[in-house]
């Protein structure tokens, strides 16, 4: 490894330009030692949630590890060890009549020559708040587009959000007046969920994932169209390059150079029937 190669993995935990194919190298590597590193890793993903989606495609390799698996285990440890000063930092939580109020964000991305989609989901106390809770991890379903796997990660996002609240309403005494928000970028995946029926194009999905639209309908949760490039789920979706990178750890961990402006748009039939500006 030359000099120049170890300062690129101090600077970020993974090469954009790689492939994301896994397993490649011939050459096998301990099982025990592997499972420990991702165990030790698991642990420090808890205050360092950058890393999740890297850690998530890794951990599906533990039972037979290639030494190019390793080296990227190597890499997060070297990129963890030359920021060790990073970590999350808490603010004090935005109110909503004088109460504390829940606020999620939830991107999915579709690996086509896999079949199967990726969920990172965000959840925080404000609109502007750091995550006490992010999740990034392979869908259990076969999905066959994109708008599909948005549809099964909003689920996902809606059942963790529903047992949040009744945590906060039940232990904690909270008053939730308000549906709390979901962001999505996938206004397709939006619309199916905001319908009155299902079309012939949601036949095939089980029942069970459209839990969503039944808390929408609820008046419970709702969901919020939001550009790409200011979803900060999209991080735990997909390997970002540097810049990028950086600029959501910075929402995630909440950093005081975060930049949390971005517009949440809500849609009525085919047309926004609201606008929320945040941090503008």
């Amino acid at each position: 490894m030359t000099e120049n190669e170890l300062n690129k993995w101090k600077e970020c935990p993974w090469s954009s330009t790689e492939s994301m194919e896994f397993g490649q190298h011939e050459s096998e590597v301990s099982v025990k030692k592997y499972q420990t590193a991702i165990g030790e890793l698991l642990y420090c993903v808890q205050t360092r949630p950058e890393i999740n989606p890297m850690l998530a495609y890794l951990s599906a390799r533990q039972q037979t590890p290639k030494r190019d698996d390793w080296m990227r285990i190597l890499r997060l440890y070297v990129y963890l060890r030359e920021t060790a000063e990073l970590g999350l930092i808490f603010k004090t939580p935005e109110l909503q009549g004088g109460q504390p109020y829940l606020h999620a964000s939830c991107d999915s991305s579709l690996i086509l020559k896999k079949g199967y989609g990726h969920t990172g989901i965000a959840i925080s106390l404000g609109m502007s708040g750091t995550p006490f809770t992010t999740i990034s991890k392979r869908q259990k379903l076969i999905t066959n587009s994109s708008a599909e796997a948005e549809l099964v990660g909003f689920n996902m996002a809606s059942t963790l959000v529903s047992w949040l609240r009744n945590c906060l309403k039940f232990i904690f005494k909270v008053k939730l007046e308000k549906p709390t928000i979901i962001e999505g970028d996938s206004m397709s995946a939006i619309k199916c969920i905001q319908r009155e029926s299902i079309t012939n194009n949601l036949k095939h999905i089980h029942p069970r994932e459209l839990y969503c639209r039944m808390k929408v309908h609820e008046g419970e949760i709702r969901f919020g169209f939001v550009r790409t490039e200011y979803m900060i789920t999209d991080t735990l979706t997909k390997l970002l390059p540097k810049p990028k990178l950086r600029t959501f750890t910075s929402r995630l961990l909440g950093l005081g150079d975060a930049d949390n402006a971005r517009t949440i748009q809500f849609l009525r039939e085919e047309l926004i029937e609201e606008e929320i500006h945040v941090g503008q």
